[in-house]
């Protein structure tokens, strides 16, 4: 199955893209993607802990079960003002 994942703030950045297209086996989880993801970009291993995730502009947890099409958002904290 594909999904489509959207990096922002510093996961674009560690990524090098706003958008990317994921081949995973049917019956993945968030967890699972995640874990994919570290393996394409060793920094994301840092953010584990601090990023939401988001599927379908949904918060879930990491153990979600992703479904063909579905778009994931990955979204660090936000600081300022």
């Amino acid at each position: 199955m594909k999904v489509k994942v959207r990096f922002f703030a510093h996961c674009r950045e560690i990524a090098g893209r706003e958008l990317m297209e994921v081949e995973l086996r049917e019956g993945s989880t968030g967890a699972e993607l995640w874990r994919s993801l570290e393996e394409q970009f060793p920094k994301f291993k840092e953010l584990s802990s601090i990023v939401a995730l988001a599927v379908n502009e949904e918060y879930v947890n990491t153990n979600v079960l992703l479904k063909d099409g579905d778009t994931i958002s990955l979204i660090p904290p936000v600081s300022g003002g």
